[in-house]
């Protein structure tokens, strides 16, 4: 008896209660923020030059219940086909380019489950590690199916579209995912900040508000090279581990 009711309180424990209008909420701002960092950076090239939209979502989907997950990929994907269609994308790239993003949401999302995050707050160095190295080297494969389909409709090299793709997602997954992942933990812990946390949430914030538009909403330069700096700020400051 002891044992089934261990079993029963733990299975009732177990995340995953995203409800069907959050699920749509998210999927909003999934096409929103798609729409906006393709609309930004349009004059690099078609592919977004920098991206947080999968990051943000693979955050949010490690660890829960799979038919939550399959409901809030299908409305992400919905969300992104549509953000492409609203740039002036023909209809086989946007379905071209929203494919390379489901995949790549969804294969990120089964090996850090599988391999790599185990409770959510990378206490261990070989944890985060095996993020960053999911992070960096999944991106590969959707990258070369959205290089593939690019290249058909606008006059862009295949390997500069692949860089530009890579660039965008790999550094954003493992910074911008664990992220996610510290926040839910913490939340779902009831976890009390101090004031030293604080301080920290707010200086990241204030780097982002100021790096965003520096790099992307002014149109006569994009300097690109500042988003690494601020990513690496942002995991040191907020991570465990930092």
């Amino acid at each position: 008896m002891g044992k089934n009711y261990q079993h029963s309180s733990s299975e009732h424990r177990r995340p995953g209660a995203y409800s069907l209008p959050i699920l749509v909420l998210v999927a909003v701002i999934y096409g929103v923020l798609a729409h906006s960092t393709i609309w930004l950076t349009l004059d690099t090239g078609r592919i977004a030059a920098f991206s947080i939209g999968n990051a943000l979502i693979i955050g949010l989907l490690v660890g829960q219940k799979r038919d939550c997950q399959i409901t809030a990929l299908s409305l992400c994907y919905l969300a992104s086909f549509a953000a492409n269609l609203a740039v002036g994308d023909p209809v086989t790239l946007a379905f071209g380019l929203a494919t390379a993003n489901a995949i790549e949401i969804a294969l990120v999302t089964y090996l850090l489950e599988k391999y790599a995050v185990h409770n959510k707050t990378f206490e261990t160095l070989g944890e985060f590690g095996k993020t960053a190295l999911v992070g960096v080297a999944v991106p590969l494969g959707p990258g070369l199916l959205a290089a593939a389909v690019t290249t058909n409709w606008y006059e862009a090299e295949f390997m500069a579209a692949l860089a530009q793709w890579l660039t965008a997602h790999c550094l954003p997954i493992p910074i911008f995912g664990s992220m996610v992942l510290i926040i839910r933990a913490a939340v779902a812990n009831r976890h009390e900040f101090e004031m030293l946390t604080l301080r920290h949430w707010v200086q990241v914030l204030g780097a982002v508000a100021v790096a965003v538009p520096l790099i992307f909403v002014q149109r006569s330069e994009i300097y690109l090279m500042l988003a690494a700096p601020v990513v690496v700020f942002a995991a040191f400051r907020t991570g465990r581990l930092g």
